[in-house]
């Protein structure tokens, strides 16, 4: 059963947002593994490919995992 925190509490962290990120944990090295095998092996197209793939998760990763960091009181009014 969901509930509103309190102020004094750890932050809502969403079951959904929390498995993204993890994901992102396990799947990154991955990505930069074959980025670089990519950027080595199979010309610059591919490599660039990779690289703006490797970056995206990156990012989406990153700025989840911050979100989720923040303080309960600033964030948004949890909504039923």
């Amino acid at each position: 059963m969901r509930h509103r925190f309190h102020h004094g509490d750890i932050a809502f962290v969403h079951p959904v947002r929390t498995r993204l990120v993890l994901a992102g944990a396990i799947f990154l090295p991955l990505w930069f593994w074959r980025t670089m095998t990519t950027l080595l092996s199979d010309g610059l197209f591919a490599g660039f490919v990779a690289v703006v793939l490797f970056v995206m998760g990156l990012v989406l990763t990153g700025s989840i995992a911050l979100d989720d960091l923040r303080p309960a009181h600033l964030k948004a009014p949890f909504k039923e």
